[in-house]
């Protein structure tokens, strides 16, 4: 008589270690192809294809940087781009056709980025539809002034004052654009009526002394230099207007 028989699997001592060996291989083997795709330029996985001088092409990186207010004749000692003292209010102070800086993506020479290109564009749109809309004139006039157009750039400021009187911070960045024009008269006559309304702003006080002496003036530019110091004797500009004060011969 044949007793029927019982089917039984392997113990699990043995089948643990099979499952476990036949495991390890597999991921041996994804790990063996995912690194042959990641190391195949062009690849989903591989690296971007490179430059013909086997350099990756670099991101854009620019940041946003100062304006330099030229001046026909800064004082002996002190820095002619106004130091500390950004072109424009209500715009950003993005060198519009600055020299390219390390790491960034090169474009064809003259042409603005295209960051700048349409914030340009913006403000163009703006005014054609608003003709006073104040935060697009400072904002161009901004830009204008940061690529050094200072002729287009101030009667932008003088629309936006004209519209708002009480608006100093913008009134300070008008005369620093008649400045960089060459009209240093009517640029000192604008800071004579900041500093009517805020006779303790440093900012004004220091482009007084610049462009007073830059006019020749140099009663004014002393008078507007000594005032500097008594109100910001720890500005970053302190040792410019010292210095200034030197070559005006005084102290």
């Amino acid at each position: 008589m044949n007793l029927p028989t019982t089917s039984r699997g392997l113990p699990p001592r043995i089948v643990v270690p099979i499952v476990v060996v036949a495991g390890i291989g597999l991921v041996l083997v994804i790990a063996y192809f995912l690194r042959i795709g990641l190391g195949v330029t062009g690849s989903a996985l591989g690296p971007s294809a490179q430059t013909t001088n086997g350099a990756v092409p670099p991101i854009a990186t620019r940041a946003p940087g100062e304006a330099a207010v030229p001046q026909s004749s800064a004082p002996s000692g002190t820095n002619a781009a106004l130091p500390g003292k950004p072109v424009g209010v209500g715009g950003p102070p993005a060198a519009v056709n600055g020299p390219a800086q390390s790491g960034t993506v090169s474009r064809a020479a003259g042409g603005p980025p295209p960051a700048v290109m349409q914030l340009l564009a913006g403000y163009r749109a703006r005014l054609a539809k608003n003709p006073n809309d104040r935060g697009a004139l400072i904002g161009l006039a901004s830009l204008e002034a940061q690529v050094n157009r200072f002729d287009t750039a101030a009667p932008l400021y003088a629309r936006a004052i004209t519209l708002k009187p009480s608006d100093i911070a913008t009134r300070t960045q008008y005369a620093l654009a008649l400045h960089g024009s060459g009209h240093d008269g009517e640029a000192l006559t604008q800071l004579v009526v900041v500093l009517r309304e805020r006779p303790s702003d440093g900012d004004a006080l220091y482009d007084e002394g610049v462009i007073a002496e830059s006019a020749g003036r140099h009663t004014m530019a002393i008078a507007a230099f000594r005032r500097f110091l008594q109100v910001a004797p720890n500005d970053a500009r302190a040792a410019q207007a010292r210095s200034a004060l030197q070559a005006l011969g005084t102290r």
